[in-house]
């Protein structure tokens, strides 16, 4: 029994220091290709600050290109939502402004006004932020959606326009004459709102996926009361997916024809417009199908006020 026991502990000792070998080996191989750096990827030439503004506070992220900056500063590109489009904003500016002469991209700061939550979204936050005060007190969103209070955009705008402005100028050399704003639905609401209620404070407006039955078409009416003769010098984009929802074809054909009525309206105000369709894209994707085209056109409104 005595001589069964070792053998059987022999057995399972070799059996272990088998497995131990194996475990070692893995490791051996595993420690010269993986090695944990301790820290969290982070996007280079970047910085991240809070600032508070009208709302709240907000978690800021700047992106300043490489280089000698222009004799007036760079250009800035505001981005919404910037929790969840900073990064794709980021890349698709970096993977053209070196080579200018054929992606028409000339160098420019992003900064993202996001919010300190860490989550992609904050509706209730970018509700108030993003959205003008209800004509009618009693709308509701005709997806069925929760809806938070609207009616801080006015105020929003002006704190990107002025402190916000303000403070980056004191840390980086920035041109206050060309600015330019992107944002996604509810953002791209803000953006056209902006053009439609201030259409000269910014040089670009990117609108991606906008949500123009905010309000009953708030938005729309606002650009149908500018006049034609006003003729502002900027540039407007308009992206929208050809899938917005999936499954909701009522709601696809909703938004993409009011972007088409929002985009004929800035065209017969005289700005330079531009409405792309992207096929097979929903709510979530088009922003980042859209963000190369985004780049070019904040560029070249950049350029007009230059």
């Amino acid at each position: 029994m005595i001589a069964r026991m070792l053998k059987l502990t022999a057995q399972q000792h070799m059996q272990s220091f088998g497995r131990w070998r194996v475990s070692r080996r893995a490791e051996n191989v595993r420690e010269p290709v993986l090695r944990d750096v301790k820290r969290g990827y982070a996007l280079s030439e970047t910085h991240e600050f809070t600032a508070t503004g009208p709302g709240g506070d907000h978690r800021i992220l700047v992106a300043v290109p490489p280089g000698k900056p222009p004799a007036s500063g760079y250009p800035v590109l505001f981005v919404t939502d910037a929790n969840a489009v900073f990064g794709a904003a980021v890349d698709a500016a970096r993977l053209q402004m070196p080579w200018p002469e054929v992606s028409a991209v000339s160098p420019f700061m992003i900064v993202g006004i996001g919010y300190t939550c860490r989550l992609p979204f904050d509706h209730r936050r970018r509700s108030w932020d993003l959205a003008p005060p209800l004509r009618n007190p009693s709308w509701r969103s005709p997806l069925g959606l929760p809806w938070h209070r609207p009616g801080g955009a006015d105020a929003f705008m002006d704190f990107l326009t002025g402190p916000l402005t303000d403070a980056l100028g004191k840390r980086y050399p920035v041109d206050r004459k060309a600015r330019g704003i992107c944002g996604l639905s509810l953002g791209g609401t803000f953006a056209l709102y902006a053009y439609a209620t201030r259409p000269d404070m910014f040089s670009s407006h990117a609108a991606v996926s906008p949500a123009l039955w905010f309000d009953d078409g708030r938005v729309i009416d606002e650009l149908k009361r500018l006049s034609a003769q006003s003729r502002p010098k900027t540039r407007v984009f308009i992206g929208v997916g050809g899938q917005e929802i999936p499954g909701e074809p009522g709601v696809c054909e909703m938004m993409l024809g009011m972007s088409r009525e929002a985009a004929r309206e800035i065209e017969r105000i005289g700005s330079k417009t531009l409405l792309v369709e992207y096929d097979g894209e929903n709510h979530q994707s088009t922003i980042i199908a859209a963000m190369p085209r985004i780049m070019r056109e904040a560029a070249a409104g950049f350029r007009c006020t230059g």
